[in-house]
């Protein structure tokens, strides 16, 4: 897989964590069949299953029905964030954000002069922020290889440990089609960063999940 396709994808996913399509944004996608033929297909089970989904969601669900499938798995909840956004939730022993963990991938994104309106108010190992600063560094990779090394390291020190945890509890606690559907979608992903890039990963203690 190229590294311009891969920073695309990664900039649509961070898109969609950021927060969810409004009703224009959602029209366009389905007038342009932009979900119903997502342009990565490994022919795994995993991106066969958020392919389907996503065709599914195309034709039953409405922006409201996913907005609110949104807040729930990332924004509140009355009793739990269903998929908490943030590796600090999985990866600290307190379960708090603002931790070590995201001054850690904030350090990264200051060595690289990274810079997003997220950061204002989200802690930096928000997963739509990783995802935005991993799109950047892909899409310098494309015009130079010097950047491989450190999307491998940035792969195995800061989204490795929890993706797959993550990712499971999108799967399994989002209501929606359009976000379950993600869940498998960054799954099948996730395992093409791996396949690419070859990282090293850091073995870390899951403290929490949420599914």
């Amino acid at each position: 897989m190229d590294y311009t396709t891969l920073s695309l994808a990664a900039n649509v996913f961070a898109q969609f964590l950021a927060s969810p399509p409004d009703a224009k944004t959602w029209q366009m996608l389905k007038e342009n069949h932009v979900l119903e033929e997502w342009f990565i297909d490994t022919q795994t089970p995993t991106c066969e299953q958020g392919t389907m989904l996503w065709k599914r969601s195309h034709g039953e669900e409405s922006s409201d029905t996913i907005a609110a499938d949104f807040t729930r798995l990332f924004l509140c909840d009355e009793e739990f964030l269903k998929a908490p956004p943030y590796a600090s939730f999985y990866l600290e022993s307190s379960g708090e954000i603002f931790t070590q963990e995201s001054d850690d991938v904030q350090a990264v994104y200051d060595a690289f002069s990274f810079q997003t309106t997220r950061l204002i108010q989200e802690p930096a190992d928000h997963i739509a922020t990783q995802l935005e600063f991993l799109s950047l560094l892909l899409k310098s990779a494309a015009q130079s290889d010097a950047f491989a090394k450190h999307i491998s390291q940035f792969i195995a020190i800061h989204l490795a440990p929890w993706m797959t945890s993550w990712t499971v509890d999108v799967q399994n606690n989002a209501q929606s089609l359009f976000y379950r559907g993600l869940g498998y979608h960054i799954q099948t992903y996730y395992e093409l960063l791996i396949e690419t890039f070859q990282p090293n990963v850091v073995p870390r203690i899951i403290h929490r999940k949420a599914s």
